[in-house]
């Protein structure tokens, strides 16, 4: 049901100077629905929804002053307000960026911004990535951002941070941006001729379904891909089956009637964590440094 992998969650990457180095940028939380009783029955059908979760975003940086942001040919008039990106760093990039910042802030993309920046990056394509964004960073960790650099730069000047502010910011955690995104573990399917019991994730992002292969989740030594579907075999193992660590979560599947109705045991609820989805047919949005 799931695969483990001693490595860091490669869940974007940032490109600095002419390479790339992997980081992270901080992920979604789970939530797990605290009206679910532990150790209680649940009769279900397919179709039917055994175990929920809402997904919050973990954390929501807002730089409370505007500010306007020059480097190279790029400028920007950041608002008050606006929302920032939280990305993770790492030695590779503190070394580049010039700061031991844990943390850096990044803006919107450049080149989203305008048609006038979409066509500056095609002048300059070779000096720049396709994704161009101002990165601040609180080095002193005050609340204010103290320097800012330009990600995806591939002159190292421009890489390096430089002086800014100080400008204050506020950082809210575990914000539900949409009530209705969630992750659902669902009765998929039952199969009359075997009594086979198929299990299904879902995710709802923002009023539609969200296509993946599978959840990935941090541990202590690297990280755990849970696949989005799972089936008993009741010809190799008779109910009741148990489905251990579904991102956290143990169900027991006790019994199962000829219609399809299933008997189902929680016995351990989602638990509380970081999560990516991911597909590998999916275009995701990189941040470059």
């Amino acid at each position: 049901m799931r695969r483990s992998r001693s490595c860091i969650l490669p869940f974007l990457a940032l490109a600095l100077g002419a390479a790339r180095a992997p980081v992270v940028v901080l992920p979604d939380t789970l939530v797990p629905d605290r009206s679910v009783t532990i150790g209680t029955k649940v009769s279900a059908k397919p179709g039917d929804v055994v175990l929920r979760a809402k997904i919050a975003r973990t954390e929501k940086t807002y730089l409370d002053v505007p500010v306007h942001a020059e480097i190279a040919r790029f400028a920007a008039d950041i608002p008050a307000g606006a929302v920032l990106t939280t990305v993770l760093a790492n030695d590779r990039t503190r070394s580049i960026v010039g700061s031991q910042a844990d943390i850096y802030y990044c803006g919107d993309d450049m080149k989203a911004r305008s048609s006038f920046m979409a066509g500056l990056m095609g002048d300059m394509g070779s000096k720049f990535e396709n994704i161009v964004r101002f990165c601040f960073v609180d080095d002193d960790k005050d609340g204010r951002f103290d320097h800012y650099f330009l990600a995806g730069a591939k002159d190292p000047l421009f890489l390096k941070e430089q002086p800014v502010g100080p400008l204050p910011y506020r950082v809210e955690h575990l914000v539900q941006e949409n009530a209705a995104d969630e992750i659902r573990l669902k009765y998929r399917k039952f199969d009359t001729t075997t009594s086979k019991i198929s299990l299904e994730l879902e995710i709802t992002r923002n009023g539609a379904a969200l296509p993946f292969d599978y959840i990935i989740t941090p541990t202590h030594t690297g990280r755990n891909e849970q696949y989005y579907r799972m089936a008993s075999n009741p010809a190799k193992v008779p109910y009741p089956v148990v489905f251990e660590d579904v991102l956290g979560a143990d169900i027991i599947i006790e019994s199962v009637q000829p219609d399809g109705t299933a008997q189902f045991f929680v016995q351990r609820n989602f638990a509380p964590s970081l999560f990516r989805p991911y597909s590998p047919s999916v275009q995701y949005i990189f941040i470059y440094i």
